[in-house]
C-alpha cells in the first residue's frame, strides 16, 4: 500500500528505486547469473563484439564483459553503500552533537576541522586519501567516508541548532529534563530526516567518486572488476576499436547514479515539511 502510494505521488522517485533495485539485484545474483568467471581469460576471443557466446562481448584479454559488469556492480555498490553509511553516519552524529553544543570548545574545534577539509573538492580529497592509504577496496571506502563526513557534519549541525531552539526543547528543559535526555529524545530524532536525505543524495555521488578513483588507477587493482576499472581500461586504448567496452560500464554507472539521484529528490520531497504539499 505504501509502495503504491509512493509510486503515485513520486513516479520519478519510484522509477529511480526500480533502477537501484535492478543494480542491487544484479550485484546480489552475480554468482548465479554471470555466465563466466569475471577474470577468466578466453584466448583467441579478444574483442568479440556483443552477441553469440558472449552476450555483451569480450575485452582485450578475452574476458566476458557481462560477467565483469555484474561482479563490478558488487564492488561499486558495496563501496558506495559502505562509504555513505560510515561517512554520513559518523559525520551526522558529530554534527548533531556539535550543533547541540554550539559555541562550545567541541563545536569550535570540529568547525575549524570541517573548514580545512571542505577547502578541498570532495573528489580531490577522496583521491588524495585513497592514494595515501593504498589501492584497495577498504582504502577507497575509508577515503570516500572521510571526504563525505564534513558535508554531513555541516548540514546536520544546522539541523541540530534549529531543533535546539524549538519550543518543545525549551519546555523539556523547563520541566527539568537532563541534557542527555534532551539530546537523545528531543533533538536527535528531529535530525533523522535530514540524515536520510543527505545519505540518499550521497549514494550516487559515492559511486561516481569510486568510479573516478578506479579510473585513475587509485582504486581496487586489476584484475578486480569494478565499473571504474573497466571504463579506464577501455577509454585509454580501445574506445574506437571496441566502443562497447566504454558504453556498457558508462551506462551502468550513469543509470545507477541517476536512480539514486531520482530517489534522493523524492525522499527529500517526502520528508521535508516545506515540500510535502508539492
Amino acid at each position: 500500500m505504501a509502495v503504491g502510494s509512493f509510486a503515485r505521488r513520486k513516479p520519478l522517485g519510484f522509477f529511480g528505486a526500480l533502477l537501484i533495485m535492478a543494480s542491487v539485484s544484479a550485484a546480489l545474483l552475480a554468482p548465479i547469473i554471470a555466465p563466466h568467471d569475471p577474470v577468466e581469460i578466453f584466448f583467441g576471443k579478444e574483442f568479440r563484439a556483443p552477441g553469440g557466446e558472449f552476450l555483451l562481448g569480450t575485452d582485450k584479454y578475452g574476458r566476458d564483459v557481462l560477467s565483469r559488469l555484474l561482479y563490478g556492480a558488487r564492488i561499486s555498490l558495496s563501496v558506495g553503500l559502505a562509504s555513505v553509511a560510515l561517512g554520513a553516519t559518523v559525520g551526522s552524529f558529530i554534527g548533531v552533537l556539535s550543533g547541540f553544543l554550539a559555541g562550545s570548545t567541541f563545536d569550535t574545534m570540529f568547525q575549524r576541522l570541517v573548514d580545512a577539509l571542505m577547502a578541498f573538492p570532495t573528489l580531490i580529497l577522496a583521491l588524495i586519501l585513497s592514494v595515501a592509504l593504498g589501492a584497495s577496496v577498504g582504502s577507497v571506502i575509508t577515503a570516500i567516508s572521510l571526504s563525505f563526513a564534513p558535508q554531513a557534519l555541516r548540514v546536520l549541525r544546522s539541523a541540530a541548532i534549529s531543533a535546539r531552539e524549538a519550543q518543545y526543547v525549551e519546555a523539556a528543559r523547563a520541566i527539568g529534563c537532563t541534557t542527555p535526555r534532551v539530546f537523545f529524545l528531543h533533538v536527535l530524532p528531529q535530525c533523522v530526516a535530514p540524515y536520510l536525505i543527505i545519505g540518499t543524495a550521497m549514494l550516487g555521488q559515492a559511486i561516481t567518486i569510486e568510479s573516478a578513483i578506479s579510473f585513475v588507477g587509485a582504486g581496487p587493482p586489476p584484475p578486480t572488476a569494478t565499473w571504474g576499472n573497466m571504463l579506464a581500461e577501455a577509454v585509454r586504448h580501445y574506445a574506437e576499436r571496441a566502443p562497447w567496452l566504454v558504453i556498457l560500464p558508462g551506462l551502468a554507472i550513469s543509470l545507477t547514479v541517476y536512480g539514486f539521484n531520482l530517489l534522493g529528490d523524492a525522499v527529500r520531497d517526502v520528508l521535508d515539511p516545506r515540500l510535502r504539499g508539492h
